[in-house]
């Protein structure tokens, strides 16, 4: 599996398994070969996460009260757009699914990823 890294001035590192300037296309300026990151994007087919322990903020995000993960989900048609966004304080880790990242890049949306 191919990874992509980013480092903008030594603030924030990512590692990806997409290229992520396909989302924002100023990281290609910063794509570099390695990088201890204190971001990680995974995006993947679809994933699932334990909502029970979860409130509900809005009617498509549920958080839990330490602030550990916040996280997103809506079906539109047959598309399921999940995010996950976990350790928001230290070592972010963001999952996604590909249709959600398709979906935002496609209509020309800020997407928080």
């Amino acid at each position: 599996m191919e990874q992509f890294n980013y480092d903008v001035h030594g603030l924030i590192r990512i590692n990806s398994n997409v290229d992520l300037s396909q989302v924002n296309r100023r990281l290609k300026y910063f794509k570099v070969e390695k990088t201890d990151p204190n971001i990680v994007v995974r995006l993947a087919r679809d994933f699932k996460i334990d909502r029970n322990k979860a409130i509900r903020l809005t009617p498509n995000f549920f958080g839990v009260k330490n602030g550990k993960w916040i996280y997103y989900d809506k079906s539109l048609v047959h598309f399921k757009l999940k995010l996950l966004i976990r350790n928001i304080l230290d070592k972010t880790e963001i999952m996604a699914t590909y249709p959600y990242l398709k979906m935002h890049v496609r209509l020309g949306r800020i997407t928080p990823l």
